[in-house]
């Protein structure tokens, strides 16, 4: 499958302009050994208790933040919920990178892409598993909220777009700030599939 010039040059280009960077990973910090983060309903320290981080909890996704500023929303169970930021430190990371997901997914058809390893895993129902080899990786031209990926696997390449922007798996409560979009080879010819990622396994 040849790659379109238009999105060829998205992959070579570089970053332009800074974004707030959510979702992004964040460790507990400042919780005393013997007690814990609670993690609310709403971002409220009045609102329900929900669940709980350790005080060494560390790979937090944070989503997004409240209207103030000072609430985090992670995923929780099959929901989502808030921690305090006050709680919780951002971990350091190369602000020039793109953020690499562990794991994007979609329904219909039901597909997962595992980016945890240095071997990209794609499992798709009715397909089974292919496995990829990572050949590029770029911001979008002069943006900080979408980058791209290549791959290549035996039956072609695959070209992986991903965009800071609110997305559900269809089938919880749970919210993802990563939608990803994958444009493949395929025996049959082109393949679209489009789904959310996270960045942590938590």
């Amino acid at each position: 499958m040849r790659i379109p010039a238009a999105l060829a040059c998205v992959i070579l280009a570089g970053p332009a302009l800074a974004q707030d960077r959510w979702p992004d990973l964040f460790d507990v910090t400042g919780v005393p050994d013997s007690d814990v983060l609670n993690i609310r309903s709403e971002p409220a320290a009045s609102s329900e208790k929900i669940g709980e981080l350790a005080p060494d909890q560390f790979g937090v996704e944070v989503i997004g933040t409240s209207e103030d500023g000072t609430w985090g929303q992670i995923n929780l169970d099959e929901g989502t919920g808030w921690v305090s930021l006050a709680f919780l430190e951002r971990q350091a990371s190369n602000e020039d990178e793109p953020p690499r997901p562990v794991a994007c997914f979609g329904t219909e058809p039901f597909w997962s892409l595992d980016l945890s390893t240095e071997v990209p895993l794609l499992n798709e129902m009715g397909v089974g598993e292919q496995i990829f080899i990572v050949t590029g990786e770029a911001w979008a031209a002069g943006r900080r909220d979408r980058h791209a990926l290549s791959f290549e696997g035996d039956d072609g390449q695959v070209m992986m777009t991903v965009e800071q922007a609110s997305c559900s798996d269809g089938m919880s409560d749970r919210a993802y700030g990563l939608q990803a979009d994958l444009l493949m080879s395929s025996p049959d010819g082109p393949k679209y599939l489009s789904g959310c990622c996270t960045l942590s396994n938590f």
